[in-house]
């Protein structure tokens, strides 16, 4: 959902924040007692948007961000149970949630050449980049790495975007 803080309802913001935000905590708080001292890990799948900002973008942004106070404060609340806890924040990532917004521009075409040039690798992520990126965290090579956010964009925000 797009909008300011003028244009978006009450409900479109409670939405937003129940989906990103409250599903996480909702998740953890059933799993957590059941993980503890089984070296367990939780990873929350964040965005880009919570460390670069476009606009109208303020209720998924504002999720976003919470979405990493949450991974940092339940990775201190509960290191000692051994369970870690990190996030992953994706850039653009060829879903069909993707092609559904592009299915919405005037111009495809134009608008996948102008996704592309915002990666210095000159592509667009994939699914299966983000699941490697939750293997490797929650696998014991991740095992020292905890309330952390690994940024998966094909290095488009250290580009600037």
């Amino acid at each position: 959902m797009h909008g300011t803080v003028v244009e978006i309802t009450p409900g479109q913001w409670e939405r937003q924040l129940a989906v990103n935000l409250k599903g996480a905590f909702l998740f953890s708080r059933s799993a957590i007692p059941h993980m503890r001292q089984r070296n367990g890990a939780i990873v929350n799948i964040s965005s880009v948007h919570a460390t670069v900002s476009w606009p109208g973008t303020v209720a998924y942004d504002v999720s976003k961000c919470g979405l990493i106070g949450l991974t940092r404060t339940m990775a201190l609340d509960h290191g000692r149970d051994g369970i870690r806890v990190n996030a992953i924040c994706p850039g653009y990532i060829h879903t069909p949630i993707t092609d559904r917004w592009l299915d919405t521009v005037p111009d495809r075409e134009a608008a996948i050449q102008r996704v592309l040039s915002l990666h210095p690798l000159g592509r667009i992520g994939t699914p299966r980049d983000v699941a490697e990126a939750c293997l490797f965290l929650v696998s014991d090579a991740a095992s020292f790495i905890n309330g952390t956010s690994l940024v998966v964009d094909g290095a488009m925000t250290a580009a600037g975007h």
